[in-house]
């Protein structure tokens, strides 16, 4: 006969796990990004978007499932599934709850969607957009895609998805909530942005792919408002040159082992002073941008490195610095 469960067993598994799912995150994401969201989901601030995302995710999935989403038992292609299991072991991240987009209205090819705590996240899949694509892109937006479920963005589409809705309603509000969290999606789009090109692995792939999400969203009126294509292009072209990305060229699947230290993120750790994503600003370092020896040097390839791992890759901070500094985070 077996006895009582034990519980405290498995909350210490579920804490190790959430643990390494951060881990790996690290491993790629925009260190700004991931202190930004961790600030917001902590502070009181945070607190009244948290609530409100977290009592309106029932009726947020009434809806959905109503009014823009196949049937559950609606089955996907095999090929759909491979590269969802595929690039859910590149990036060490939970495997989402699949919903397949039905609806008139115009909807990007991969949408996010999770209450702020406690909740499986979702992944709501354009299919007859993600058929019309070749493997390389569908693969960076299943990629993008996850990354922000993984950095905590899916509660931020929740929270503008209700936004979106409320507008009929009280449209002064709604707009007023969009401005006040832009500090936070101003740099989302970042971490996802190289997931999507760790996922891909092709540069031109991702940018189009970038291209194509803002295309998307202008149809979309609820989906967040991230950076523009200009900055994001090339904050993906410094991290090409990095240690991720030439560990996951050279052995071809998990992003990171466990085992490595994860490198330090850019300074800056509180709530955010400062989102400008001016253009002015991000074309002022063309010269700084265009000499590769500038600001920090390059990430140390230790001998157990993959063959094919340049020992002058950039380290994840030095992407990150000169990420910081084009958008003017001080």
């Amino acid at each position: 006969m077996q006895g009582e469960p034990d519980f405290s067993a498995h909350m210490r598994r579920k804490r190790l796990r959430s643990y390494e799912f951060e881990l790996a995150a690290r491993a790629y994401a925009y260190g700004v990004d991931l202190r930004r969201t961790r600030w917001l989901f902590g502070s009181s601030l945070g607190g009244v978007l948290v609530r409100r995302v977290d009592r309106a995710w029932p009726s947020v999935v009434a809806e959905l499932e109503r009014d823009h989403l196949r049937p559950t038992q609606w089955a996907f292609a095999p090929s759909v599934l491979e590269l969802l299991d595929e690039v859910t072991a590149l990036l060490h991240c939970v495997r989402p709850l699949l919903r397949a987009v039905s609806s008139p209205e115009p909807w990007p090819v991969a949408t996010p969607l999770a209450p702020a705590h406690g909740g499986e996240p979702w992944l709501l899949l354009n299919v007859a957009r993600l058929d019309e694509l070749a493997p390389s892109a569908r693969a960076f937006a299943i990629g993008s895609a996850l990354a922000h479920a993984q950095c905590g963005h899916g509660a931020l589409f929740a929270a503008h998805w209700l936004a979106a809705r409320d507008r009929r309603q009280a449209p002064v509000q709604a707009s007023w909530f969009r401005r006040l969290i832009r500090p936070w999606t101003a740099v989302a789009a970042f971490s996802a942005d190289r997931a999507g090109l760790l996922a891909c692995r092709d540069l031109d792939v991702a940018i189009a792919g970038i291209e194509r999400e803002l295309a998307d969203s202008e149809a979309a009126a609820w989906w967040p408002t991230f950076a523009g294509a200009e900055p994001r292009a090339r904050a993906l072209r410094d991290f090409d040159h990095s240690l991720s990305m030439a560990r996951v060229r050279a052995v071809g699947h998990h992003l990171v082992d466990m085992t490595h230290a994860v490198e330090s993120p850019t300074p800056g750790n509180g709530p955010p002073t400062n989102a400008s994503t001016d253009p002015r600003r991000d074309s002022s370092d063309t010269d700084q941008d265009s000499d590769p020896t500038s600001d920090v040097g390059p990430a140390t390839a230790g001998e157990d490195e993959p063959v094919g791992v340049p020992p002058d890759a950039w380290s994840l901070a030095r992407c990150d610095q000169r990420l910081t500094e084009r958008l003017g985070l001080y």
